[in-house]
Formats: C-alpha cells, structure tokens, sequence
C-alpha cells in the first residue's frame, strides 16, 4: 500500500510512525526540530490520517507499506522512530531488514504480545472505552463540533487526550463529519495491536543501535520487559521519564528532541 507522508528538512532519511489513532501531523512539532539535521518522513501508517483505508490491520501489512515507501524513495541508512504502534511496525522492519536501519527509537513500547498481561488489562479496557466512544458518536447526525466532544468526555474525562483524539474528525462538505481514522477496522483488529511484532514469534534478533524511551507511569515497558528486550536487541538501551505517560513525546517535547539529538547523532 502507498501510505501518504509528509518530507521536511535535508540530510540523512528519518522516518516517524505515529501510534494509534495517530497521524504524522501530531509529530510535525518533533519532526521541525529535527529538521535541522535530517530528512523527516511524517508517515501515516494505514487506517489512519491521509492514507487509504482497508479491511485489515496487522504488523505484517504495516510492515510491508513501510518496506514499499522505503524502497520507493531509495532510501538506505535510515533512522527510525516509532511510537506505540509504530514501534512495533519499526521494530518488525527492523528485524526483518535491518541493513537498511542505522538507527532505532522505540517510544513506550515493547516488542511483546500484552495478550493477558494482568498489568495490561486497565489499558486495554481504556482503549476497548476509547473505540466504542468513535462508533457511537453522533458524526452524521449533527453538525456541532462540540456535540461531539461532550459524547467523548463522557468516558474520556482527559481533556489532552480528547483533542488528540478528535484530531480524527472530519468536516464533510454537508456540514456533517466523518473519522480520518477506519474506525470498523480498528475497532475489529485491537487484537492485532496489543500482539507481539511478528518476527519475535520467529525467534528474530536484531543488532541495530537502538534506544527505547518509556513513561514511567505506562505500563507498556516493564522492569521485566528492560530485562528480557536485550535478548532480541543486544545493542540497545533504556531511558525512563518518570513523570510522564504513553504519549511522553507531546508531555516532555523538549527533552524528547534533546535525547533523540543525541542518539541519533
């Protein structure tokens, strides 16, 4: 699948994969200041912003779009940054193809399957929470933003975390609205969102230079997950924002660009 992207700055070719519910607009903050040494890639990821919609979601297809957008542009050497969802597509890549890959940021995320994890569980209700809030608002029978919003708030009581996820919404020519994101899909594929990035099911081990940068109230890296991810990533390490959660890049931007300008350079 051809994915829709955003290129800015010049230099050496860094690609950023938004999470779920994401877009590569949420990262333009990010990808300006990184600008300065690098050739930024906003990518978004299938199912979601500007790129095409499509019946299944799964790493191996994510994968496979991220394969064809790099070997498209003819970019080697790259540098990768995925967040969430999009750690688990650079991830999967990665061990797959990691001759292209100099370097690696993984933010909040481990590669592993959060199936059954007991420490997951509020997490997952929060996103089952989040999915139903997109099915049932009221989109095509009102054309009131705020309308829309107060449907949201109603179970999503984070104010930050409601306009990033209404960023979704659309304005029809009607007057009405419609989601950028493939809510159907998603919504059927959550499954395949929380599993393990493919390769690890494979035994797959990768030696590029890779940092992992987690929140230290998410639950999505575990003290156990630091212990084990060496065994798949020998050449990686660790940073921990102890203030911040899953999306610790919009809540510490300025140490974020700092630490990735540093790693990568």
């Amino acid at each position: 699948m051809q994915l829709h992207f955003n290129k800015i700055g010049n230099g050496p070719a860094l690609i950023i994969l938004h999470g779920l519910y994401g877009s590569g607009d949420n990262w333009y903050h990010i990808a300006k200041a990184l600008s300065e040494k690098f050739t930024v890639y906003l990518v978004d990821q299938r199912n979601h912003g500007l790129s095409p919609h499509t019946a299944s979601h799964s790493y191996e297809e994510m994968t496979d779009d991220l394969k064809l957008l790099i070997d498209s542009e003819k970019l080697v050497d790259i540098c990768l940054i995925g967040h969430s969802m999009g750690g688990k597509t650079a991830m999967s890549y990665t061990l797959q193809f990691g001759a292209k890959v100099k370097t690696l940021i993984n933010v909040d995320i481990a590669p592993y399957s959060y199936h059954g994890l007991e420490h997951f569980n509020q997490q997952f209700r929060y996103h089952q929470s989040i999915i139903e809030r997109f099915l049932t608002a009221p989109i095509r029978s009102t054309n009131n933003r705020n309308e829309i919003e107060e449907h949201f708030a109603k179970k999503i009581t984070n104010v930050e975390t409601r306009r990033f996820l209404l960023k979704n919404l659309k304005r029809e020519k009607e007057g009405s609205f419609s989601w950028k994101l493939n809510v159907h899909t998603i919504s059927n594929s959550l499954d395949n969102v929380i599993d393990a990035a493919p390769p690890i099911k494979l035994g797959a081990q990768g030696f590029t230079n890779t940092l992992f940068i987690r929140g230290g109230n998410s639950p999505y890296i575990s003290d156990e997950d630091i212990e084990s991810i060496p065994d798949i990533f020998p050449n990686c390490s660790f940073r921990t924002y102890e203030k911040s959660g899953h999306w610790l890049h919009a809540e510490e931007p300025e140490r974020f660009i700092k630490d990735v300008m540093e790693f990568l350079c």
